[in-house]
């Protein structure tokens, strides 16, 4: 558990999972919210750890050869930047999205690229579109009085490749910008939060629901 949160210590009861306080002074307890903007604000912290993850992608490309593992981890570097920001349409919705306009407002090197990311995401990472990708059934014909006339059929296929120091760069800012909105508008659902717990009576706070939490079971083949 990160040093933030050192005075909170994960507990289990069989399935069932809470929270246990361990700093000196007693507490009347740690309870749970269901609300809307409890829900943004556990959105928003599910983008930051995407966002995070992005970022730690990007950082360790220079440490491996050129090749599956290096490939893998810009995709997957892409894929949980470009996710923060929605589905392709026809897709399912989930959580609340980041909003590019808020984001990146007028600064059109960061918008262009953010938009760049999101096509090359959708066309040809996530989906078969294939933008960058060309391919060409090809046949090795011998000569004229060869039997078979066709040695071989083969498919060629030249594939693009994006990853430079530039695309690392610009993707990293993107990343930054991003991780540093939804950073601050995380720190001030927090404070309303605060704020407005702080108002209700204590008795009232008492009567919140209790935090926990159930492992979920789920096999590949349930609905």
């Amino acid at each position: 558990m990160s040093a933030r949160f050192k005075n909170l210590e994960v507990i289990r009861d069989g399935n069932t999972f809470g929270l246990r306080y361990q700093a000196d002074e007693e507490i009347a307890g740690i309870f749970a919210f269901t609300s809307a903007k409890a829900r943004r604000l556990i959105d928003l912290y599910h983008h930051l750890q995407d966002l995070e993850v992005a970022n730690d992608c990007i950082a360790a490309i220079p440490h491996v050869a050129r090749g599956v593992v290096m490939d893998s981890l810009w995709t997957s570097a892409i894929v949980h930047y470009t996710k923060c920001f929605g589905s392709p349409k026809g897709a399912a919705q989930g959580r609340s999205q980041l909003n590019e306009k808020s984001l990146f407002g007028s600064d059109n090197r960061l918008l262009e690229g953010h938009r760049y990311y999101l096509t090359y995401r959708n066309k040809h990472l996530v989906h078969d579109e294939k933008t960058l990708m060309q391919s060409r059934v090809c046949a090795v014909v011998g000569r004229r009085d060869e039997i078979p006339r066709v040695r071989e059929v083969v498919v060629f296929t030249f594939e693009g490749f994006i990853l430079g120091e530039e695309s690392k760069a610009l993707l990293f800012d993107l990343i930054a910008t991003a991780s540093a909105w939804a950073r601050s508008k995380s720190e001030g659902l927090k404070d309303s939060f605060r704020q407005e717990l702080s108002e209700m009576p204590h008795s009232e706070l008492l009567r919140l629901v209790a935090l926990s939490c159930r492992q979920v079971h789920r096999h590949p083949s349930s609905p």
